[in-house]
């Protein structure tokens, strides 16, 4: 808006009274805490399973049955396969105690790799 006001000012008998400004961005780029939240996360969960397994506990739970199918195929990187269950899991918010209470279910020896994982996470609902 403010672009196209210049814009017209220009072509008037009055000066315009300033230079375009940019727009804002539609959506604000996400925090360095957020990111290494989602990094740790992922890290963690390639840490723990393989793609297979990844994709099992996906499925069987909460809302599995919609994120299962948006993960990427069979022949894809484990990598990708754990950022999917990220970005899928905070776009439905899943990320939660409950979330990370199951981890400790399945794998409870690892304890001391998904509690500073879970302290990130609850730091930035805070």
């Amino acid at each position: 808006m403010a672009f196209l006001s210049w814009l017209r000012g220009l072509f008037t008998d009055a000066a315009p009274t300033a230079a375009p400004q940019p727009d804002p961005p539609a959506t604000p780029a996400p925090s360095a805490k957020l990111e290494q939240a989602r990094e740790a996360l992922a890290k963690l969960l390639l840490m723990m399973f393989s793609s297979d397994e990844l994709r099992r506990h996906v499925a069987y739970g909460p809302k599995g049955a919609v994120i299962g199918p948006r993960l990427p195929g069979m022949s894809v990187p484990p990598v990708a396969v754990a950022a999917a269950v990220v970005h899928e899991c905070e776009t439905h918010e899943l990320i939660d105690d409950a979330f990370f209470t199951s981890l400790l279910k399945e794998r409870p020896r690892r304890a001391a790799d998904i509690d500073p994982v879970a302290a990130l996470w609850r730091d930035l609902k805070r």
